[in-house]
């Protein structure tokens, strides 16, 4: 006769199948339920706990749970090894009038309604398992934040209209068929900018397409790069065009132009350079521009090899903005913004603001200080190679006489006796390291200094070491022995040391 196979009351699976929605304080698949708390408190006494053993005798205690209108229970479920307590609300799970059943949803989210059952244990560690796991890359809980954008921007940006960023897009030339050749020639242009003196960084770069139309009579050809269509007479078609950003590569500085009674110029010239950049190339003394400090800027970028771009007049940006299919680079017509740098306005309403791209105070003094690191770098480098110099000599020496028939030939200094042991170190050559080291009792203080230093160049110190000593330690092997004992233990001790 067979036993009867024990269940439990677990939740079989959950109606909400959005699985990185759920949490740890939802019924989740695999809990074994045990019972619940007839009560909305959160103070959980064992009066009013019920227990239950199977899921027909829970649905009929959830059943006059609900009759007595109480809205929030605690369940109290066991997952894995813990024991959780879980908010939960009472739900009809079949609304039939002669089949009706009761289940339980998680209280904060009503379409996680739990399916339960009666389940063998190994079938709920199962269920568990995979729920845990759906829990964990799930991640965890976010929500949205107030964010004070105006404080921000009004903090971090030197105006409210500047976007820090910029960018230039370069539009396919003809005979342009593939994005690399677009690319190449937009990097080029970048680098031309930083190489002529521009204090620009590359921020990235992309492709975007562009919807180009023409009206022609004649079928155009397609590329195999981008789509075409035609429209009765007007050809639509799709480029990919390559946008690159870029910005400034320290600050970009706001200044304020004011003119005094009777000044009718800001007194700075700009020209334009072949990238389009508007840059600022003089400064006259004693004009709205010097006492604002574009003197000072202009002679700290030029004196570290860096052009003074303005990037922004009175609002609007003068960065270039795109290059055509014909390569014609937009840019701004210099010719007009000296005009607006001519004051002809009443007096009072003849100020203006500019931005202009350049060096800071503290960004020259760290170049000077990067200078004289360099200064010393090289005397350290000059130092260096003396110092190789004098040990490649050594090197040398103890090359020959390795060559030599005399292993216990004399060293000249501590580097020689440095460079002899490191020899033998290194070629793991334990017997002639303890017969060198023996016969320089007398350089004992030498020997005890460059040890450890020779010792690193050992494949297996730890086992070197053993070796060189084994001749007298911890049994004296040697065929002939002094009459005073082990009289080597000085070099044991040293070498162990």
């Amino acid at each position: 006769m067979c036993a009867a196979v024990q269940t439990l009351v677990c939740v079989k699976q959950v109606k909400q199948d959005v699985a990185e929605e759920w949490d740890e304080t939802m019924p989740l698949p695999g809990d074994i339920i045990e019972g619940f708390y007839n009560c909305e408190s959160d103070i959980h006494a064992d009066e009013f706990f019920v227990p239950t053993k199977a899921k027909s005798e829970l649905s009929s205690q959830l059943a006059k749970i609900n009759s007595q209108h109480i809205e929030v229970i605690w369940v109290k479920v066991r997952r894995g090894d813990a024991t959780l307590k879980l908010r939960a609300r009472v739900v009809v799970e079949r609304p039939s009038m002669l089949q009706r059943k009761y289940s339980i949803r998680a209280a904060t989210d009503d379409r996680h309604v739990a399916v339960i059952g009666d389940l063998t244990s190994d079938e709920c560690t199962e269920l568990q398992d995979m729920s845990l796991v759906n829990v964990e890359n799930r991640g965890y809980h976010k929500k949205g934040v107030k964010y004070d954008r105006k404080m921000k921007v009004s903090k971090y940006l030197p105006d409210h209209r500047c976007t820090v960023v910029s960018s230039i897009m370069f539009m396919p030339m003809q005979g342009e068929h593939c994005t690399e050749a677009t690319t190449a020639r937009c990097m080029a242009w970048f680098s031309a900018a930083v190489s002529s003196g521009a204090p620009l960084v590359f921020v990235n770069i992309q492709t975007e397409q562009i919807v180009t139309s023409e009206k022609t009579n004649l079928t155009g050809k397609v590329m195999s790069w981008s789509k075409q269509q035609q429209n009765h007479a007007t050809t639509v078609q799709i480029v990919q065009g390559i946008r690159i950003w870029f910005m400034p590569g320290v600050a970009e500085v706001s200044l304020d132009l004011v003119p005094q009674t009777g000044e009718v110029r800001f007194g700075l010239d700009i020209k334009r350079t072949e990238e389009g950049l508007i840059c600022i190339y003089s400064v006259a003394k004693g004009s709205p521009a010097d006492r604002a400090g574009l003197s000072k800027l202009h002679e700290e970028a030029y004196a570290n090899g860096y052009l003074l771009v303005m990037s922004r007049l009175e609002g609007k940006s003068l960065m270039p903005s795109h290059a055509d299919i014909l390569g014609l680079v937009h840019c701004c017509d210099h010719t007009e913004i000296k005009d607006t740098l001519v004051s002809d306005r009443p007096d009072g309403e003849n100020s203006t603001s500019c931005y202009g791209v350049a060096l800071e105070h503290e960004t020259k003094e760290s170049l000077d200080e990067l200078e004289q690191r360099e200064i010393t770098i090289n005397q350290s480098v000059e130092i260096a190679l003396v110092k190789v110099e004098e040990t490649k000599k050594v090197a040398l020496k103890v090359l020959k006489r390795a060559h030599s028939d005399d292993e216990y030939d004399e060293v000249d200094n501590s580097e020689g006796l440095l460079m002899e042991m490191k020899s033998l170190c290194l070629k793991m050559d334990s017997g002639r390291f303890w017969r060198f080291v023996t016969r320089r009792k007398k350089e004992l203080e030498s020997l005890r200094a460059q040890m450890s230093l020779a010792l690193e160049e050992c494949l297996d110190p730890a086992r070197f070491v053993l070796e060189a000593i084994s001749e007298v330690f911890p049994v004296d092997k040697r065929s002939e022995k002094s009459d005073r004992g082990n009289d080597l233990g000085w070099a044991c001790v040293l070498v162990l040391e």
